[in-house]
C-alpha cells in the first residue's frame, strides 16, 4: 500500500468522508474548512522546496509544505477516490486557469492538481470509464503545464505575485535562520490578567488561583488569562523562545496592539491574534480561522516564534527537535505586534509550571 508522505515522495492534500481534509504530512495534519473548495490550485517552486494548496473559489490559502528538498522530476498527482456506490462519481477535472465553469453537486474526491482542478463539475454521460494510458496522461499533463505557464491569468497574478516576494522567506525560515533575529523580550505587568503571577525579572508567568490587587489599566486583560511583552514591533523580523516544559496547557504567539482586552477574547488572526496552543496535555493547534489540529510525535519543551512583519509571516518551531510546527502566511499587519503569553489554568498544580522566556542560544 502506498503511503502518501513526503518521506515516500508524495506532497498531497486529501478529502475523505465528504468533509475530512488532511495534509499528508508525517504526522498528518487535519483541517476543518468552513467552505468546501470546488477548485483546488496547486503551486510548486522546485528550487525553494515549496508546495502550496489554494481554494480558488474563495481565493484563500489552505496549506503549504515548506523547506522540502526535491531531487527528482515531479509529476502532478491525481486520485479521484472510490466511486462509493455513485456517491463519488464526479471526476477530477483539470481546468484552465482563469476560465469559469458552471458548478453542480459537490464531490467527495481528494485532489492533487497542478494549478487548478474542479471538484464540482459533473461528468458528461458519454465520458468513457476507462482511463487513458499513463504515458498519454503524462503527455497531456506536460502540455497543460506548458500552456498554463504561458498564460498571464488572474489566478497566477493573484497567487504567484504573493508567493514570488515571500517564497525566499518561506524556504529560509528554518530554525537556524530564524534565530538570527532573536530579540530580548520581557513581560509587561500592565497588561497581565490579575490572576497571573510574574517573576521579578519579568521572564516567567503562571496562574495563581487568587486574584491580585493590581492598578486599573486600559492595557490590562480583565478576563483573558494572558499577558503581552513590554516590547512591540512594527517592522522587520523578530524571534523569541519560550519554555513550555511540563505544562498541560499554554498559548504563545503574537497579538496586535489594538486587540480587545475586555471580556472574552477570540484567538484568531481576524481578531488580531496569531497563536499556537496546547490543550489537554497533547492537543496542539494553531488558532486559525479554520480549525486545524496538529499531531506531534514529540512534545515541544521550548517553542520558538518567528515573525516577518513585511512578509506577513508567523512561524512556530520546536527548538529542541529543530523542527517546524506551523506557519501563518500571507497575513497583513498594520499595527504594532507584541509577543503573547497564556500559561493556562493552574489545574490544582497539574499545570503549575510557568511559561519562561529563555535566552536564544
Amino acid at each position: 500500500m502506498t503511503t502518501l508522505t513526503p518521506v515516500n515522495g508524495f506532497w498531497t492534500l486529501i478529502l475523505r468522508n465528504d468533509n475530512e481534509y488532511d495534509a499528508c504530512e508525517n504526522p498528518s495534519v487535519s483541517f476543518s474548512l468552513k467552505v468546501k473548495p470546488e477548485k483546488v490550485g496547486v503551486f510548486v517552486d522546485y528550487e525553494e522546496g515549496l508546495v502550496s494548496f489554494y481554494d480558488v473559489g474563495s481565493s484563500s490559502h489552505i496549506y503549504s509544505f515548506t523547506g522540502q528538498t526535491f531531487t527528482e522530476k515531479l509529476y502532478p498527482y491525481f486520485s479521484p477516490g472510490l466511486n462509493d456506490e455513485c456517491k463519488n462519481s464526479n471526476p477530477l477535472i483539470i481546468t484552465p486557469s482563469g476560465v469559469h465553469m458552471q458548478s453542480a453537486a459537490g464531490s467527495q474526491a481528494n485532489s492533487k492538481v497542478l494549478f487548478r482542478s474542479s471538484l464540482s463539475d459533473p461528468a458528461p454521460r458519454f465520458l468513457p470509464r476507462r482511463s487513458p494510458p499513463a504515458e498519454d496522461l503524462i503527455k497531456e499533463l506536460q502540455q497543460e503545464f506548458t500552456k498554463l505557464k504561458r498564460k498571464n491569468t488572474e489566478l497566477e497574478q493573484l497567487y504567484l505575485s504573493q508567493m514570488h516576494s515571500s517564497k525566499e522567506k518561506l524556504s529560509q525560515t528554518g530554525l537556524k535562520w530564524a534565530q538570527k533575529f532573536a530579540v530580548d523580550v520581557t513581560l509587561d505587568p500592565d497588561t497581565a490578567n490579575p490572576y497571573l503571577i510574574l517573576s521579578n525579572d519579568r521572564k516567567q508567568v503562571t496562574e495563581g488561583d487568587i486574584e491580585q490587587n493590581v492598578p486599573e489599566n486600559s492595557k490590562r486583560f480583565d478576563v483573558g488569562l494572558c499577558v503581552l511583552a513590554k516590547q512591540g514591533f512594527s517592522s522587520g523580523r523578530f524571534y523569541y523562545e519560550v519554555q513550555v516544559k511540563g505544562k498541560t496547557e499554554w498559548t504563545v504567539g503574537v497579538a496586535r496592539e489594538s486587540i480587545n482586552r475586555n471580556g472574552e477574547i477570540t484567538l484568531t488572526p481576524e481578531d488580531g491574534f496569531w497563536t499556537m496552543i496546547l490543550r489537554n496535555e497533547n492537543q496542539y493547534g494553531p488558532c486559525d480561522n479554520a480549525l486545524v489540529s496538529l499531531s506531534l510525535k514529540m512534545k515541544p519543551e521550548i517553542v520558538g516564534v518567528f515573525v516577518d512583519y513585511e512578509e506577513g509571516l508567523v512561524s512556530f518551531y520546536d527548538v529542541g527537535h529543530r523542527s517546524h510546527i506551523y506557519s501563518f502566511i500571507g497575513q497583513t499587519f498594520t499595527d504594532k505586534l507584541y509577543p503573547y503569553f497564556g500559561p493556562g489554568l493552574n489545574e490544582c498544580g497539574k499545570n503549575s509550571n510557568p511559561l519562561i522566556i529563555t535566552p536564544v542560544s
